[in-house]
């Protein structure tokens, strides 16, 4: 409701005004003629007041309960828009204090030649423009590409080229590894950005080889071959299904993958802005099965996922979350087309993973089975009490074989053997002081003449 105050003895409803969701408002003010409002499962909701009060015109908004948007009293329950900095604070139910800064973003990030598919073991690069924007300038020096190669993160500060321009450089990384990264910058008024924006929550993943190809880069969005159900399955509700998720507290209300892609697999489907337990897992588990993978002949190969797990909701004033925290997602690996499996990761019954939100897994497939062509992933979400609310999803399924035997004769180990590597050999000509570390001694002898062209010839293309 709006209220006319303008006569403070006299208050009265002037009109009615709806956003059109079904998550349900809570505290609300007014600061320089906008509305900040707090919506539980919807977030920070901001409106403009001055053209049309009546009719206020949304301006801006803030998600802190990804996933839902029913009417539940969860996520932000107030908000606070009254600093002079502009900063705002958001404080929810469970999900910790936010602090936003409505407008444009400070700082743009562009990667030139867009982020890497494939970094070289050895050490690669990247170069980022970064664009200041609404008056704020770069701090100098603050430009930090972080990278993880599964041995914690690395800050490296990047490079100043000129021009906006930064270059960020890996150092050495496992070869077969997922190397997860993202960059930073920061302005002289101390606001920090970064790319992708909710980094660390989320970051770019590049694969560590010489060389590398794809099998499997499933969005969802079409049918690849996925088997929903299988023989022996015991759950009577919440069973695998490839939709458009409707968001509950307990489940997705939107698939990992960027727009304009919808689809991903969760277990069963409840009315829109539904309650937590519809349509969960009940009463036994639900099985999802991959189409089978030829990875016959590799030695090395990278699969990623993205997963979705639920089990801990609780809700007091029903049946429904009264046991959390009981069930376990499992995720297998099989190299026999389901002759015997083995397990890749258990999430939960309790920790990290167990509330919801897409998180990334990923794994070389050759540390826990041999690369075959007949190689698979099962997912299983179970509930084992009636009480139980269990929701599980998966999207954005990747495989990848990646090369991590380096060629004779790549010296510059771009994985083939050409023109450029009697370049990188020219210019280590004569030079070999650690002939344990000499990439140029591609024949071993210690030593870089015309006999290692003579081996790079004889490996030609």
């Amino acid at each position: 409701m709006i209220f006319d105050v303008s006569d403070l003895a006299n208050p009265f409803v002037a009109g009615t005004f709806t956003a059109g969701g079904e998550a349900i408002d809570h505290n609300l003010y007014c600061h320089e003629g906008r509305i900040y409002e707090a919506d539980y499962t919807e977030g920070l909701r901001i409106y403009d007041a001055t053209q049309d009060p009546l009719n206020p015109t949304p301006v801006g908004a803030f998600d802190t309960l990804p996933g839902t948007g029913a009417a539940e009293f969860s996520g932000a329950w107030s908000v606070y828009p009254f600093f002079p900095s502009g900063n705002m604070l958001i404080s929810t139910k469970s999900e910790g204090l936010f602090i936003v800064r409505p407008g444009p973003a400070p700082l743009v990030f562009d990667f030139v030649n867009e982020p890497p598919t494939r970094i070289h073991p050895g050490g690669d690069t990247v170069v980022v423009n970064i664009t200041e924007q609404d008056g704020q300038q770069l701090l100098i020096g603050s430009p930090t590409l972080h990278y993880d190669a599964g041995a914690g993160m690395v800050e490296a500060p990047m490079t100043d080229l000129g021009g906006g321009l930064y270059e960020g450089a890996f150092g050495t990384t496992p070869c077969g590894q997922l190397v997860r990264y993202f960059v930073s910058a920061t302005t002289i008024s101390n606001i920090t950005m970064t790319d992708p924006a909710d980094a660390p929550s989320a970051m770019h993943d590049v694969a560590s080889a010489f060389a590398s190809t794809v099998v499997l880069d499933d969005d969802m969005e079409t049918d690849q071959g996925w088997v929903a159900g299988v023989s022996g399955d015991t759950a009577v509700t919440g069973v695998w299904l490839r939709i458009e998720p409707n968001g509950t507290p307990a489940q997705p209300q939107a698939d990992h993958t960027a727009e304009p892609a919808e689809l991903c697999y969760v277990t069963g489907q409840g009315n829109p802005n539904g309650l937590a337990g519809d349509a969960d897992v009940d009463e036994g588990h639900t099985t999802l099965l991959s189409p089978v993978f030829d990875l016959s002949g590799a030695e090395d190969a990278i699969v990623s996922y993205w997963r979705w797990y639920s089990n801990d909701w609780e809700q007091f004033d029903g049946d429904e979350g009264q046991a959390p925290n009981e069930d376990v997602f499992v995720i297998d690996i099989t190299n026999d087309n389901g002759a015997s499996w083995c397990n890749l990761e258990t999430i939960g019954p309790a920790g990290p993973g167990t509330s919801g939100g897409w998180f990334l897994a990923y794994f070389n497939v050759a540390d826990h089975v041999e690369p075959t062509g007949e190689v698979r992933l099962r997912f299983v979400a179970s509930d084992v009490n009636g009480f139980s609310v269990v929701e599980a999803g998966v999207d954005d399924v990747t495989v990848e074989i990646v090369e991590c035997d380096v060629l004779t004769g790549d010296v510059n180990g771009d994985g083939s053997v050409d023109f450029a590597d009697v370049l990188a050999l020219i210019g280590g000509w004569g030079a070999c002081a650690d002939c344990g570390d000499c990439p140029a001694d591609v024949n071993g002898d210690c030593s870089v003449n015309f006999a290692d062209i003579l081996v790079i010839i004889a490996n030609w293309g």
